[in-house]
């Protein structure tokens, strides 16, 4: 069994974190090709995956979004799927349709710099 594996949908994000660890904040705008997608899945399939994170850059720039959820739920139905997000846009989420599915939503917890620091400090 795999425990865990994270899937980018896209690269790039709608956020600039200092402390972001991906590339995101510099890259070109991407998505990627629902049917490549599902192809990887019909192929991972063939393994147990204890969790699946779909991630980005952020994954709700997608327009596809809940269409990446479905495709991995379908292939991995027993497997616990989150859906990683900085948060920005979760009001454009179908909250309903991801709880029927069984996805899950993390938010990324940021943590900010104190207020009390200069500028200087967090760039």
């Amino acid at each position: 069994m795999i425990p865990y594996i994270e899937l980018h949908i896209v690269d790039h994000c709608n956020l600039n974190c200092v402390g972001c660890s991906h590339f995101s904040p510099l890259a070109e705008p991407y998505y990627k090709d629902i049917d490549e997608y599902r192809e990887e899945m019909k192929e991972l399939s063939k393994f147990e995956i204890g969790t699946i994170r779909i991630m980005g850059g952020e994954p709700l720039l997608h327009p596809k979004c809940l269409e990446f959820c479905e495709v991995t739920k379908e292939y991995f139905p027993r497997s616990n799927v989150v859906l990683v997000t900085n948060g920005i846009l979760t009001h454009k989420l179908d909250k309903r349709k991801l709880k029927e599915m069984g996805v899950g939503v993390c938010i990324s917890d940021y943590h900010l710099p104190s207020v009390e620091k200069s500028t200087a400090d967090v760039v």
